[in-house]
């Protein structure tokens, strides 16, 4: 006799809202979400998206409000075994939102999801250092989902989140800062962002720029930027700085021959003009059978081919032309 498959199982036990029941469907998910990877689809298993969000809000009623007060790490009376569930519910969404459906429905169809992820970037990780893990997932989520999420304002808890991290020491905080904020300024509904990012911190990004050995997250820099000067009044505030748009000036170029390496090339100008009546003014056609041999090819395999063909029929002694400079190549010298 058959039984029920597991995800069947799984939506049962997420569905039953018995403790021990939802233990076990955790474990499953993370275990799938692990073995299965990009199969894990949140909208197929019911409840695949609330239980784990259930199972990391318990959390909040343990975090102390306030820093100013002495420090009571009440969240230290979990059992062990209670944290580890909060992680797994953390990291079945972490894994889930890495496919772009998953992070489109987490977005769009659980709204509550963002709502949990910006209080989770709201606490005092400083303080409370043993919640960093939970830090950590809680922005791969966001930067996975922040593409289709619409802000609505300056405020907005995740966008000042996002603002925050471009202060960061962390250099994985920071380029993932720098990645949210430019894909939110590239969201056309969006348009309004990226107009009050603090002097301070767009200095940094700007002085990022100078690094040579972090590709990374010079592109990441680089990104930032393009979106941050759409808007005239960011340009203005560079260029109002003394020297300010003279560095970044420097910087991009100096970027601009970023890999390049130096080769000599020497060739041959006539002193002389050709007439222009002595230039094929049309290149030489084709036969039927090269035609036919070109027709048979895909692109772009076809253009590059038909480019080949054409020019090896034209004069040899005569390349090309740009206004009143004519450059040869010379035959090649028989032995």
């Amino acid at each position: 006799m058959v039984g029920p498959t597991v995800q069947h199982r799984i939506a049962m036990a997420l569905r039953s809202g018995l403790h021990d029941e939802i233990d076990w469907a955790l474990h499953e998910l993370v275990r799938m979400s692990y073995e299965l990877g990009d199969d894990i689809r949140i909208e197929v298993v019911m409840g695949l998206a609330d239980a784990p969000l259930d199972k990391i809000s318990t959390i909040f009623k343990y975090i102390p409000s306030s820093t100013s007060q002495k420090r009571k790490p009440a969240y230290l009376n979990f059992q062990a075994k209670e944290y580890d569930k909060i992680l797994e519910a953390m990291l079945i969404l972490r894994n889930a939102a890495l496919q772009d459906e998953n992070a489109i429905y987490l977005a769009l169809r659980v709204p509550r999801t963002k709502l949990v992820i910006e209080r989770l970037l709201n606490f005092p990780y400083v303080d409370f250092p043993e919640l960093m893990e939970l830090r950590y997932y809680a922005l791969d989520i966001a930067e996975s989902m922040i593409p289709f999420i619409v802000i609505t304002a300056e405020d907005d808890p995740l966008y000042t989140a996002m603002k925050a991290l471009l202060l960061s020491p962390e250099r994985s905080s920071l380029i993932l800062g720098l990645k949210s904020l430019a894909r939110m300024a590239v969201n056309d509904e969006n348009n309004s962002l990226l107009q009050d990012i603090p002097a301070e911190s767009s200095l940094r990004v700007q002085q990022l720029l100078l690094l040579e050995d972090d590709e990374e997250l010079v592109n990441a820099a680089l990104d930032f930027l393009y979106q941050f000067t759409t808007y005239k009044s960011n340009v203005h505030a560079i260029v109002s700085k003394s020297g300010g748009m003279t560095k970044i000036v420097d910087s991009l170029v100096r970027l601009m021959g970023y890999g390049a390496k130096d080769q000599r090339v020497t060739i041959n100008v006539l002193k002389r003009m050709i007439p222009l009546e002595k230039l094929n003014a049309e290149p030489p056609a084709l036969s039927q059978e090269i035609l036919s041999g070109l027709l048979k090819l895909n692109e772009p395999e076809r253009c590059v081919q038909w480019y080949k063909t054409r020019s090896s029929l034209i004069d040899v002694n005569l390349i090309f032309c740009v206004g009143s400079v004519h450059v040869t190549k010379k035959p090649p010298t028989k032995t």
